[in-house]
């Protein structure tokens, strides 16, 4: 039915006024505020948000909105976590969306986890890196506060495996890849 209501498309951008991932930040929350307002009307159907590749219903971008109304990152508005299967118990996950803000994304790749346990640990290392600003080195290792688990953070240039940007990816000690060779 939404679909078949579908009629036009209203485009909204805001610009940053340099590429530091603050200013990129700060226009993001502003496009989303403003589009806020048009997710409000009652023919509003969805927001699309490019970067991320996200069709969001308008009670969601409104919840982005107020978070990103309060300086918060609205991660799970902005970012987009895809999950493909390579086998019945080995996924990758990666990020869409990061790029927009600081060029890169983040992988992880050929694992044998929970697909929801692998989103869980790209979505913290996005947020990581993108709301609490900190700055990945390549060999360094991300994990739980109990030392049990440790995912060694490798940078694979733009290009390098087919990736589109530069992309730093996370590898699980479970991982059928290994990160030297790879």
């Amino acid at each position: 039915h939404a679909i078949a209501a579908h009629r036009s498309v209203f485009s909204v951008s805001v610009g940053s006024v340099d590429e530091t991932i603050p200013a990129r930040f700060d226009a993001a929350r502003r496009m989303t505020c403003l589009t806020a307002i048009f997710a409000k009307l009652p023919t509003c159907l969805g927001i699309y948000f490019p970067s991320a590749d996200l069709i969001l219903p308008p009670k969601t971008w409104v919840a982005a909105a107020d978070m990103a109304h309060k300086g918060k990152f609205p991660a799970l508005q902005w970012i987009n976590y895809a999950v493909a299967a390579l086998t019945e118990t080995t996924f990758t996950v990666n990020s869409i969306g990061c790029a927009a803000f600081n060029g890169h994304e983040v992988c992880m790749p050929a694992v044998k986890l929970d697909p929801k346990e692998a989103v869980q640990h790209v979505y913290a290392a996005t947020v990581m890196m993108l709301e609490y600003g900190h700055e990945y080195r390549d060999g360094d290792t991300m994990g739980n506060e109990e030392g049990t688990l440790k995912l060694r953070l490798r940078h694979c240039a733009e290009g390098v495996h087919g990736f589109q940007t530069d992309t730093w990816t996370l590898f699980h000690p479970n991982s059928v890849l290994d990160e030297h060779e790879t």
